[in-house]
């Protein structure tokens, strides 16, 4: 069976996904990619609730885990998602107004960790994971799981065209 807290170390990465994308809709002087960066930082923080509300329904709260707990339930990926988070809201912290060069240098990393190493792959895992458990969540958490895969999916071609608008 899938260790449950696993639902409480995404509620952090979709956390972090969220304040990220809401610091660099915040940041950036281009209306069009601030309305889809504050669009996905809000859907991330939704999915943050959910998975919040996933592990209370195993009995779990927050203090639950921390990260020396998630990198022993997800190994270096949750790591690697952290440090990249961490990095890109550092360097968007650092600067006062994100132009369309920033971007460019910011989003192909959202793109990677939204298509990759990100999100995205790491849902669908959780989702085929928890549907192929032997105890089977509810009809609800799987379907929910689906609707945020579904959800990274959009998350990542939404970037993407935030990045063939700037590219020009």
């Amino acid at each position: 069976m899938v260790d449950p807290r696993i639902a409480l170390c995404l509620t952090e990465l979709e956390k972090k996904t969220s304040e990220l994308y809401i610091k660099m809709a915040e940041k950036t002087n281009i209306h069009y990619a601030s309305l889809i960066m504050k669009f996905i930082g809000y859907d991330s923080l939704k999915h943050s609730l959910v998975f919040s509300e996933i592990a209370k329904t195993y009995g779990l709260r927050e203090e639950s885990v921390n990260n020396n707990v998630c990198v022993n339930i997800l190994g270096t990926f949750f790591n690697d998602a952290i440090k990249l988070l961490d990095g890109l809201l550092k360097e968007a912290n650092e600067k006062g107004v994100l132009d369309e060069e920033d971007l460019r240098k910011i989003l192909p990393k959202l793109v990677s960790y939204e298509n990759g190493v990100g999100e995205e792959y790491f849902v669908g895992f959780v989702a085929s994971v928890f549907s192929q458990s032997h105890e089977e969540p509810s009809i609800a958490v799987k379907k929910v799981l689906k609707l945020i895969y579904e959800d990274e999916e959009r998350h990542s071609n939404l970037v993407k065209e935030i990045l063939s608008k700037i590219k020009g």
